[in-house]
């Protein structure tokens, strides 16, 4: 095409154009008029041409190397800038998912022609690039989708596209799968004493409080991801809730699950050493949230990956156990030690869910015999 653009006026139909630096699409000028038509064109062209961005990017140009060191200025090295970096396992896999999955199916399309429409088509009907005609697990699916919109998202920070059509594509929902708390031993090894093997085992400040919160008030991953500095109370060592971070859109709703219940808030306690960490953390973060990683809430799809990495240094096997489990090892833990209904209103609970507790049947018989009056009435003896 050796002007900038050019004309095409099929009967009945306003005047269209094609731009050298947009090949192969036709846009409508919304007009007959040849003068008016052409008076379009030039508009067009100064607004996309003063931009300095190039229209004619496609995703495979643009995210090739996406997660590799290649880009001094890439998505790698602003993380290291940030103080987020990860470990390199962390970047292989996203980048594999980006060569297995998300170049073949939508390189070759300009980024401004790709829409939330084919990313959710591409996203539901994901399957394994090693296993022919085998769809992919959700949860693999989920991180496809976090992968594909990470990259979408530098593309929006670069100019060339104006939203990142990955916020329109709901994640998959995680199945009601029985959930297991974690055992005392375990919540020892995620949180040492020490504060330097702390931060070792969770790579960060925030990382640590935002964990050390689930398990000191059995808070919802979401509730946690939502806290601002004004949750805090310092004069009762304590938080409270009223929002959450929706799973999906990582974005805050001012509501939580309890809101149905007629309950609007809920509060938790910390332990000395949470209170120190988030004080800490208080002082340290800019902004009213405390929970923005890469300028997003932290989503459960990213919490529960991090914790799998944290679960490995810790030496502790998941064995299909999420974040959430912190909520059910809280239950557990108070259970039969603290007064029922201070427990339902911490959980946010109208009544105690058998389903939250985990109790071993040596556990079940302590809590029982330390019930004020049970060793009487049953005349069992203190063995010393």
């Amino acid at each position: 095409m050796k002007n900038k653009y050019r004309f095409r006026h099929q009967p009945g139909r306003n005047i269209q154009v094609m731009f050298q630096h947009i090949p192969g699409k036709w846009f409508s000028t919304g007009t007959e008029d040849t003068t008016k038509a052409v008076l379009w064109a030039e508009n067009k062209l100064n607004e996309d041409l003063s931009t300095g961005v190039d229209k004619t990017m496609t995703l495979e140009r643009f995210a090739k190397d996406f997660f590799t060191e290649k880009d001094p200025q890439g998505y790698r090295h602003r993380n290291m800038r940030r103080g987020a970096e990860f470990h390199s396992s962390y970047y292989s896999k996203k980048q594999a998912q980006l060569v297995n999955y998300i170049l073949p199916a939508h390189g070759p399309y300009l980024l401004t022609a790709i829409n939330d429409v084919m990313i959710e088509d591409f996203f539901l009907d994901l399957k394994s690039y090693k296993h022919s005609g085998r769809d992919l697990a959700d949860d693999t699916k989920n991180k496809v989708l976090e992968t594909y919109s990470d990259v979408m998202d530098e593309a929006r920070r670069k100019g060339y596209i104006k939203e990142n059509p990955c916020d329109k594509v709901k994640t998959i929902l995680p199945r009601n799968e029985k959930r297991q708390a974690f055992t005392e031993e375990e919540l020892k090894l995620f949180f040492p004493e020490n504060r330097d093997e702390l931060i070792k085992v969770w790579w960060s400040l925030q990382w640590a409080v935002f964990f050390l919160i689930q398990r000191d008030t059995g808070f919802r991953p979401g509730e946690v991801a939502a806290l601002s500095k004004l949750n805090y109370y310092p004069e009762f060592r304590g938080l409270y809730t009223d929002s959450n971070v929706d799973w999906s859109t990582r974005q805050v709703k001012r509501s939580i699950k309890t809101t149905k219940k007629g309950q609007p808030f809920k509060i938790g306690f910390l332990q000395d050493r949470t209170v120190e960490l988030l004080e800490e953390l208080i002082r340290t973060t800019d902004g009213e949230y405390l929970f923005i990683l890469n300028g997003k809430f932290i989503n459960s799809c990213c919490a529960n990956h991090h914790l799998q990495k944290c679960a490995r240094r810790a030496g502790i096997d998941l064995n299909g156990r999420t974040e959430y489990s912190f909520r059910h090892s809280y239950q557990t833990h108070y259970l039969g030690r603290i007064p029922e209904r201070a427990l339902q209103l911490l959980m946010g609970h109208t009544r105690t869910r058998a389903e939250y507790t985990h109790l071993t049947p040596e556990q079940t018989l302590q809590r029982v015999m330390d019930i004020d009056g049970v060793k009487e009435a049953m005349l069992i003896s203190d063995k010393t």
